[in-house]
């Protein structure tokens, strides 16, 4: 499976190698520059969507119908897709991490936010995993355009509900004291909440996996 890991990994580094460069330099300066990780976080879950051109790729080229005359067993090319994911979305972490150090260096709150960096940087990376191997499953299932389309409705659909909701007046009669009760719960128990996010991450990318992986075995090229 590591050659399947390298071509996909290789080939994604020969179309967007150039970009990420630029667009590491642009976000880890103005991450810095405006003492903002926001930069760094969504960084995280750009990559994933950048591993996600591994499928276009090989629609593009016939790539499935080739491989099924090779001896390849199928779950190694479906699970190759999601280790790929997984390393972009790593590096991304990794980067992420080192530039916030930076950051609070360079602005001199490295002392009393490194917590933050770290909690905030783990739970990103939970809810990024798990969105990823949803969508990696209906690019598989579906389509990659498909899969990008499908996610956005359901990003703009979810914003649109809170809007509708606050609109309808619905949102000032929830109880917002639960909220902040679980706020305070959050604060206390940061550790252990980014713990049991990566730990859900894991059981979503387990799950979506073998999902992926029977589509794929019954699909025909």
């Amino acid at each position: 499976m590591r050659g399947l890991v390298y071509k996909d990994f290789s080939a994604l580094m020969g179309v967007y190698k150039k970009n990420l460069l630029l667009v590491a330099v642009l976000y880890g300066f103005m991450a810095v520059a405006m003492k903002n990780d926001f930069f760094l976080y969504f960084g995280i879950w750009m990559m994933s969507f950048y591993a996600l051109t591994a499928f276009s790729l090989d629609t593009q080229c016939g790539w499935d119908r080739y491989a099924r005359t090779l001896p390849i067993q199928d779950w190694k090319i479906v699970a190759a897709k999601f280790v790929v994911g997984l390393l972009y979305i790593g590096i991304a972490v990794a980067y992420s991490i080192v530039m916030g150090v930076v950051s609070r260096i360079v602005n001199g709150t490295l002392a009393h936010s490194w917590g933050g960096l770290l909690s905030t940087t783990g739970l990103i990376t939970a809810i990024v995993v798990a969105s990823t191997s949803v969508i990696y499953f209906l690019a598989i299932k579906f389509s990659p355009e498909k899969a990008r389309t499908y996610f956005f409705i359901v990003f703009v659909a979810i914003f649109a509900g809170f809007y509708l909701l606050d609109r309808a007046g619905i949102l000032e009669d929830f109880p917002i004291e639960r909220l902040q009760a679980f706020g305070l719960w959050l604060e206390g128990h940061i550790a252990l909440a980014v713990l049991l996010a990566l730990l859900a991450a894991a059981a979503v990318f387990l799950v979506m996996l073998a999902a992926a992986c029977g589509v794929y075995r019954r699909k025909e090229f």
